[in-house]
């Protein structure tokens, strides 16, 4: 489980090492991390690795960005897909999609079963956004 230590970053023992996860970044294009935002990164927790970390070389292995499903406006697609009867989506919620999955699953019920697309949905709306 990983222990959050400072706004934006957070700790988690992972098999022989320690994975640090950093913050929500939107102009990621691939997984590449660059060198800078590693060293970053573990400069902003070492403080917390202190008395546990024998030295201060740290090795780091490997540097990779998790791509989030995040919009270019930042609001989630929800609703039917134009051109496409029956389809529906339910994306694009960046780090909030475990957040928002109820309220999002409650509006996807109430497009699919009624056909109609409730007023608070309309934001939401693929059509005109992509």
């Amino acid at each position: 489980m990983p222990v959050p230590v400072r706004r934006g970053s957070a700790l988690s023992p992972y098999h022989d090492a320690i994975r640090i996860a950093g913050a929500f970044e939107l102009p990621a294009r691939d997984e590449r991390v660059p060198e800078r935002r590693i060293r970053r990164l573990v400069d902003q927790v070492h403080p917390y690795l202190a008395g546990w970390a024998p030295d201060t070389n740290v090795d780091i292995r490997s540097g990779r960005a998790g791509l989030r499903p995040a919009t270019p406006d930042s609001l989630p697609f929800i609703g039917p897909v134009p051109g496409h009867r029956g389809l529906y989506i339910a994306a694009g919620h960046g780090m909030l999609g475990v957040t928002v999955a109820p309220a999002t699953a409650e509006g996807i019920a109430d497009i699919v079963t009624s056909r109609h697309i409730p007023e608070s949905m309309l934001p939401f709306q693929l059509a005109g956004r992509i």
